[in-house]
């Protein structure tokens, strides 16, 4: 097993020959975990007296300093309007999610029926990432990624055009 970090996130590379019969899994599974720093994060955001700290954490990383006045807008009037309910409740799924799958491409693997996937994202921008996504698609024919080129976490608001465009031939590759 070897660890890779990237801009926050664990890649975790198996190439332990035999694969599914030598450790229970198929060979070269790409793992992207939450750093601890993410499930920190995400405890700070759903403790009462701590919550809009780790909402304003989260929003920080998601706009990475972008003049994107969409996402702006999102991130302070649409989910910047939920209460320390909705945001304690949001944070414990998702950290119950992270530590009951390991993380969300561990998760589609364990389907028990795969289904097409296209990852569309801008965070992180990273060679070593998109080359992680893309060596995880070779393995997995139901996978494809594509990286944006954008700046935020929010490429439906970022960039909806390019957005609209890619599921547009996405949906085309399946049909024909």
């Amino acid at each position: 097993m070897r660890t890779v970090r990237l801009d926050g996130h664990a890649i975790d590379y198996d190439i332990t020959e035999g694969g599914s019969e030598a450790n229970g899994r198929p060979p070269f599974l790409l793992l992207t975990r939450a750093p601890a720093e993410f499930v920190t994060g995400l405890r700070v955001g759903y403790h009462p007296y701590t919550w809009r700290e780790g909402r304003q954490a989260l929003f920080d990383q998601w706009l990475a300093a972008a003049d994107c006045p969409p996402v702006a807008r999102h991130l302070t009037e649409e989910m910047g309007g939920f209460d320390q309910v909705m945001w304690a409740r949001s944070c414990r799924v998702i950290e119950d999610a992270y530590a009951r799958w390991g993380s969300p491409l561990e998760r589609m693997v364990a389907l028990a029926q795969t289904r097409p996937v296209v990852h569309l994202y801008s965070q992180p921008d990273s060679a070593d990432y998109r080359t992680a996504q893309r060596e995880f698609g070779a393995d997995h024919e139901w996978f494809t990624s594509s990286w944006l080129r954008g700046r935020t976490h929010f490429p439906t608001l970022e960039s909806p055009e390019s957005i609209a465009d890619h599921i547009t031939e996405f949906a085309q590759d399946r049909s024909e």
